[in-house]
This record gives C-alpha cells, structure tokens and sequence, in this order.
C-alpha cells in the first residue's frame, strides 16, 4: 500500500536529508515505509508540519503538475522584460566588439610607432634552424654561386648564423 505526505496548513517546505525526502508548497509525495519510519518525518507528523494525504490527493497533485508543465512548454518567450534583457545584451556584445576593433587598431599603431625601422617583414630566428634548415635558407634567400654553397657548407653552425645574420642586415 502507498503512502502519501503533503505539507500542513502552515508549513512552507520540508526536508529530511537521510531520507532525501523534500518537498515544498502545494507538493503530495508517495514516500516510502523508511521515508515515513524516519525520526525527522515522525516528528514533522506529529507536529502538523506534514500530514498524510490520500491516492485521490497525489492524482490530482500529478495532474496539475503534468498540465503546468504542458502549458509552460508551450508557451512562447514573448515576456517583454526577457526581450528587452536579451536587446540589451546585444548591444553590449556589439559596444565591446567595436571597443575590441578599436584597441586592436591602436594597439597596431602604437605598434608601428614604437618600431619605426619594422618593414613588415618576419622576423627569422636563426638560432631555432638545424644545419640543414641554414643551408637552405641560404640558398633560397640569397643569390650565391656554387663556390659560395660549397664555403657556406663547410662553415659551423654559429658561423653559419652569424654570416646570415648578417646578410640578412645589410638587406
């Protein structure tokens, strides 16, 4: 046989945490025989915070549910408030992607006018190349005969980088 609780006349909530038994306003539950044995809801019986409710009471307290939820998911947003909140929203995502535009054009500047010498070319580092990687950024970059990769071949790694970086400054 199924047991059902409603909240008393003058009780707001209830809840028994070992029990995990919560309930709330207008709420009947079917508990359980160790829901309705526990300490915590004896006490809340006696005391009128809970009372017992009938099948006939937790049916129409399942019907209302069900037919709140029906009516809430068919519900269109159309709550002004809502709207407006969400208008406001997209201005402000619009106000700080122009702010995000804008610093991103200063930040360019201030950039350039820090640099002056800054020709847009990229900037090579040297020292992150393997031997290989020199020797054909040498031979790409740079108009040398055969005589020239054959003395750039021989040359050591630091060597090599010194004389590119070089070659690359006196551009």
């Amino acid at each position: 046989m199924a047991i059902y609780l409603k909240l008393g006349e003058n009780a707001d909530s209830f809840s028994d945490p070992v029990t995990r038994l919560n309930m709330a306003g207008e709420e009947v539950a079917e508990v359980s025989a160790k829901q309705v044995n526990s300490s915590r809801t004896k006490r809340a019986l006696r005391g009128g915070h809970l009372q017992r409710a009938s099948s006939n009471d937790y049916k129409a307290w399942q019907k209302k549910v069900k037919a709140r939820t029906v009516e809430e998911t068919d519900k269109p947003i159309t709550d002004g408030d809502v709207m407006k909140k969400l208008d406001r929203l997209d201005a402000r995502v619009k106000e700080l992607q122009n702010e995000n535009q804008e610093l991103k054009v200063k930040l360019d500047e201030a950039t350039t006018e820090n640099n002056p010498d800054d020709d847009g070319e990229e900037i090579v580092d040297f020292e992150a190349m393997d031997e290989t990687e020199l020797q054909d950024y040498y031979e790409g970059n740079f108009q040398v005969t055969a005589k020239q990769k054959k003395a750039f071949e021989k040359l050591s790694v630091e060597d090599k980088i010194k004389e590119l970086e070089s070659l690359e400054s006196s551009e």
